[in-house]
């Protein structure tokens, strides 16, 4: 099975899945197919993929087209506030129980994820076999009434940050690399050896806390820094601080700060500094998110 993009002239597929995507309980009998043209259902389709929080993934198997998971912003039955999307999924009735829809669902909760979504919401009939598979990918049941549960994904409970020890390097590196040294490489890291040691002085020597942000178990980002001790408390300077390319400019560094913060807070550490170029694109994201500038020392200051 492969897991691909939406494509504009594909909307009649979604009229396709909304129909299917119909719950008929059983004795009641199967609607007309215009049933989907109610202003109630034709919302989930018309003009799709124009709007900016229009997102949809195909299922395909042997080049063929056999399900769909579409979500966006819209007043339907699942709706929750005007930031959350809701969702459809839909499989072709041969195509059910194999697993698939729980794949196809795991992709849009990621693909989501990185857009910067912190929850989805959908709505589902009690008697619904689906019922199960979105509880067992963390939907919650937020809300009912006598035919259907309102239920919300968090997203960012997948989200994770965890205190790596010395051995990390070998799992910071290949991310560092993406990052920092694209080729060609700055004369800073001529060469692997060098950058080996670089990383091993700050893991090693000079910062006892390195933290990896997790995204379902897979390392997606990290933050080298070392504490500094005073007389009212301790801080965290951050040495180093890094996102998987393709996690940029999609709600992560906000997240991983949040992150990082509820962790440092359990070491009752409650100050963070670093340091950054005014030239540099992080420059205006630090003060967005809450950090004060130090002008005399080029530097930037949260207290949390």
């Amino acid at each position: 099975m492969k897991i691909r993009q939406f494509r504009k002239d594909e909307t009649e597929l979604l009229k396709d899945f909304l129909y299917e995507a119909i719950f008929i309980p059983e004795g009641t009998e199967t609607p007309d197919r215009t049933i989907i043209e109610r202003p109630e259902l034709s919302l989930y389709y018309e003009d799709f993929g124009n709007r900016k929080d229009d997102h949809c993934l195909i299922a395909e198997e042997d080049d063929k087209v056999i399900g769909a998971v579409w979500s966006r912003i819209m007043n339907d039955y699942g709706h929750v506030d005007d930031k959350t999307p809701s969702l459809a999924i839909s499989l072709y009735k041969e195509y059910r129980n194999r697993g698939i829809g729980t794949k196809l669902l795991k992709e849009m909760l990621k693909e989501l994820r990185k857009r910067g979504y912190s929850k989805v919401s959908l709505a589902v009939q009690k008697d619904n076999y689906a019922l199960k598979m979105y509880k067992d990918l963390g939907f919650k049941i937020i809300n009912e009434n006598e035919q259907e549960y309102i239920m919300i994904s968090d997203l960012d409970k997948n989200l994770t940050v965890k205190e790596l020890d010395p051995s990390c390097i070998s799992d910071i590196k290949p991310l560092f690399r993406s990052v920092f040294c694209d080729p060609p490489w700055s004369e800073d890291w001529s060469d692997d050896r060098q950058l080996d040691e670089y990383l091993k002085d700050l893991v090693e020597v000079r910062s006892p806390i390195v933290l990896g942000l997790y995204e379902d178990n897979e390392l997606i980002g990290f933050s080298i820094g070392k504490i500094k001790h005073w007389c009212g408390g301790a801080e965290y300077f951050i040495e180093e601080l890094c996102i998987d390319p393709d996690h940029q400019n999609k709600g992560y560094g906000r997240r991983f700060f949040s992150l990082i913060e509820d962790k440092l807070k359990e070491k009752d550490i409650h100050q963070i500094y670093l340091m950054t170029d005014r030239d540099k694109p992080a420059y205006g994201f630090y003060k967005k998110i809450g950090f004060r500038e130090l002008p005399e020392l080029t530097s930037f200051f949260k207290e949390f």
